[in-house]
């Protein structure tokens, strides 16, 4: 299982290598994260496309911040992070 950010996902779509993602099983993707791929998107970024076709992937879990601690430390982290790796971040905290 593996959590990837906007960069990681945008840079293999771009070499269009998204496949590879396949290989670490479980692809976690916070929906912090997915929204900064559609909205490059819609700002004509085209490669992009291709993450929005995986998504429904039995391999590819979006996922959202629910718990009380989860919003905590991400709260915490956009002193220093943006959204996308704030959010990947805290999915991946035990």
């Amino acid at each position: 299982m593996i959590v990837v950010n906007a960069t990681v996902l945008s840079n293999l779509a771009r070499s269009n290598r998204i496949d590879l993602l396949e290989n670490y099983g479980q692809v976690i993707i916070p929906f912090q994260v997915y929204e900064e791929i559609l909205k490059g998107i819609a700002a004509g970024y085209d490669f992009l496309k291709s993450i929005d076709e995986i998504v429904d992937e039995d391999w590819v879990k979006l996922v959202t911040l629910e718990s009380g601690k989860e919003r905590t430390i991400f709260k915490g982290l956009l002193d220093t992070v943006d959204y996308g790796e704030a959010a990947g971040i805290t999915v991946a905290s035990p």
